[in-house]
């Protein structure tokens, strides 16, 4: 009996690996940014070469200049759905970066909700933490996870 059970193990060891599950994702470069001024700002700087950048402050830290490169807009995440390739965002109080040809430059008026769709998003884990915890379990396999695996991001 002994032979037989390490004759199915040497068998068994020599049987190709099972594929891992692979999903084609599609992006066209969008990527939304959520945080505060300083961190969404820095980060934009990084990725504003390859991405389509949007920038969500949600402090009220110091007003950016505006840039070339990326949109600026003031709000809070109020939801993330989707997986990489495909989010839909939600946003309460969401202010536009009002651009000043002459004058002070401000956000325009706030509108009370607003949705938008981006291929990919930077967050702050805590941000993550309030909109992952307590959702199912499969809507957190769908791309999104804490950073340190216990929602404590």
């Amino acid at each position: 009996r002994l032979h037989a059970k390490q004759a199915a193990l040497v068998a068994a060891a020599q049987l190709p690996a099972p594929m891992a599950p692979a999903k084609t994702i599609q992006s066209s470069g969008v990527c939304c940014i959520v945080g505060p001024t300083e961190q969404a700002i820095r980060m934009a700087g990084l990725v504003q070469d390859e991405l389509g950048v949007t920038c969500i402050v949600n402090d009220a830290g110091p007003i950016q200049l505006p840039s070339a490169a990326y949109d600026v807009a003031k709000g809070q995440l109020t939801g993330a759905y989707g997986a990489l390739g495909n989010f839909k965002l939600e946003f309460a109080h969401l202010q536009p970066l009002h651009p000043a040809g002459r004058g002070e430059l401000d956000y325009e008026a706030a509108k009370p909700t607003a949705r938008s769709e981006c291929d990919t998003g930077i967050s702050q884990p805590r941000e993550a933490q309030r909109l992952l915890l307590g959702r199912p379990e499969e809507d957190r396999r769908a791309g999104a996870h804490c950073p340190d695996g216990q929602g404590n991001g």
